[in-house]
């Protein structure tokens, strides 16, 4: 069963500038250059900031999502990433990567993903985005 794609609404807006100001904060060539936003069930959201740290990468996803748990929100309901280019200082929405993916189907399963399409920036359900996970 193929899922509804939609364009990004008023919740996923406010989750974006949420993530577009924490990367603004937060950058730092080499260290920083993603940032994520989630958003509970409850309301709540919560950042999470991408280390960098000699190679040993910890994405912003997960850690958004263990700040999420940290304060016992844990019905995560939608999520948002964002990249700042260090050349251009643009930043974008990006989609998340395996590993946060793997992530949110754990955590998460009933999650929509603010993403970067071909057709433009939209709201996408978890499957839709990854159809075969690791392990199911």
């Amino acid at each position: 069963m193929k899922e509804k794609t939609v364009a990004p609404d008023q919740e996923a807006e406010e989750l974006l500038e949420i993530a577009k100001k924490t990367i603004g904060k937060h950058f730092a060539v080499g260290r920083h250059h993603v940032a994520c936003a989630i958003k509970t069930k409850s309301g709540n959201i919560y950042p999470g900031i991408h280390m960098d740290c000699a190679g040993f990468d910890n994405c912003a996803e997960p850690i958004a999502m263990a700040n999420a748990c940290m304060a016992d929100d844990n019905d995560i309901v939608l999520a948002v990433a964002v990249m700042k280019d260090s050349r251009t200082q643009k930043i974008d929405v990006i989609n998340p990567c395996g590993n946060c993916l793997q992530h949110f189907l754990v955590f998460a399963p009933n999650i929509e993903v603010v993403s970067q399409t071909p057709q433009g920036v939209r709201r996408l359900g978890l499957r839709e985005l990854f159809p075969y996970p690791y392990g199911n």
